[in-house]
């Protein structure tokens, strides 16, 4: 199984190649943060290229500097010059949105949290009454009991 999880800061602009026939191509380095076992900060550049519709939509929805999360799997190629390059593939990218960025996916999501909001107040309704009916059983039990 070749799958990874990462995510990171785009170091630099995603580029998008569109050739007339073939496939659409975004490609951009991906700077990567993390501690090693001994606390030491390592900090790592990956190329990372997606194809079809997930570079079409990493075109429109990225830029640099932005922190982006992807999946994917990782990919080997040798230079002409004989070094061996590791690269990711992204199938799917989960950007963190800045703040005035609207998308379908932001969208979604206020409609869920009015829809929510909505419904709260109902819950605490009836989420009280049960406790003011608890709170008249126990009184009547204790004058039962005295």
């Amino acid at each position: 199984m070749n799958q990874v999880f990462v995510a990171g800061i785009i170091a630099d602009r995603p580029r998008l190649v569109q050739p007339e026939t073939g496939a659409a191509r975004l490609t951009f380095a991906l700077n990567v943060r993390h501690r090693t076992a001994k606390g030491v900060v390592k900090q790592e550049l990956y190329t990372v290229n997606a194809w079809n519709n997930v570079a079409l939509w990493g075109a429109k929805q990225l830029a640099q500097g932005q922190l982006v999360a992807l999946q994917g799997y990782l990919t080997q190629h040798t230079r002409d010059n004989g070094v061996l390059s590791v690269e990711i593939t992204a199938e799917e990218f989960l950007p963190a949105y800045k703040a005035g960025r609207t998308t379908a996916a932001n969208v979604k999501t206020e409609n869920n949290k009015e829809a929510l909001e909505e419904k709260e107040p109902e819950k605490e309704i009836q989420a009280a009454i049960p406790e003011k009916q608890d709170s008249a059983e126990a009184a009547s039990e204790s004058k039962a009991a005295s």
